[in-house]
């Protein structure tokens, strides 16, 4: 059902006043995360003495309209099918200060009313439909578009970690295997959002131990191929990482090491070689070991070299 919407308004009591995205979108945040301590009730015509018509149990926005889905109490059904009480009047504070610390909060949302009469115009009638198997006799009223919203609560997550992965400085492709399993976690966790964030750090905490990795490793080997499971942990992707980074690197060291054995090779046979000049050595020197080829090849390039010298023949060593 819509709450309110944004738009610039006008009203006796308060002259002109506006509700934008963003106030829409701060009290969802401050909803989430419970900052006006307590649970957010609609009433009857703005009489909360009167008790509580239904509870406020989420809240999305969508096409810059406030959306919540409400659980309703017999006294709000019997306002809405009996009393005719059709249209939301949202109560919110534009900065909300709590009474414990002080701390100023921004856009709060700390009740609605059910109206005949609501002063922003052009909101969608509150629907009902059972909910089946509720034993309190409770009723759920929820806009398509909510419900195309809640649909959509895993996808929002995943994007938030994909945003968080990516900005450590990892690439898609070394992300893709870890989002993969985190999507399936996040859809175990369902509507749960404790879980879902609880689902998200762990993912990002594995992120950054790659990316700390693969820094120390200058970013060197192209990427990481992983191979992510059904039931698979962030930990058991972390070990993963290392194990594959600790193989790349003795893969590396490797090769360092045969490198610098055929350097060797090649330096001990030039200062052998008393026919050459000490200029020329530096400019063979300098010409093969900018190659990537085996020791015999380099061998060779040495003897060409040294006989292109020896008839005065320039080199080129790019």
């Amino acid at each position: 059902m819509t709450v309110t919407r944004t738009g610039s308004f006008t009203d006796p009591r308060y002259g002109r006043f506006e509700i934008t995205d963003a106030m829409l979108r701060q009290m969802v945040a401050n909803f989430d995360a419970r900052v006006f301590g307590q649970d957010v009730f609609i009433d009857v015509n703005h009489k909360p003495g009167d008790g509580a018509a239904g509870k406020v149990v989420r809240l999305a926005v969508e096409g810059g309209k406030l959306r919540a889905l409400v659980e309703w109490t017999p006294f709000g059904v019997d306002a809405i099918k009996g009393r005719g009480f059709a249209y939301l009047s949202a109560e919110f504070h534009e900065d909300w200060h709590d009474n414990q610390q002080g701390d100023a909060h921004g856009c709060v949302l700390l009740g609605a009313g059910l109206t005949v009469r609501p002063v922003i115009k052009h909101l969608d009638p509150v629907q009902l439909s059972a909910a089946e198997g509720d034993e309190a006799g409770h009723r759920v009223a929820v806009h398509p578009q909510l419900i195309k919203s809640l649909e959509s609560h895993t996808m929002n997550h995943l994007e938030k970690l994909k945003a968080k992965l990516l900005a450590q400085g990892l690439t898609l492709e070394q992300i893709t295997p870890l989002l993969a399993q985190a999507e399936k976690q996040l859809a175990d966790a369902g509507s749960d959002d404790a879980k879902c964030l609880a689902v998200v750090d762990s993912w990002e905490a594995t992120g950054k131990v790659l990316s700390e990795q693969l820094k120390k490793q200058g970013g060197a080997g192209g990427p990481i191929q992983l191979s992510v499971s059904q039931g698979v942990s962030a930990a058991d992707v972390a070990v993963q990482v290392a194990k594959v980074l600790a193989e790349r690197e003795a893969a590396e060291t490797a090769t360092r090491t045969a490198r610098a054995a055929k350097v060797k090779l090649l330096s001990d046979t030039f200062n052998a070689d008393t026919s050459l000049t000490e200029d020329a050595r530096k400019r063979l020197y300098a010409l093969i070991t900018r190659g990537q080829a085996d020791a015999p090849a380099l061998v060779q390039t040495r003897r060409l070299g040294r006989e292109a010298l020896l008839a005065g023949m320039p080199l080129a060593l790019n």
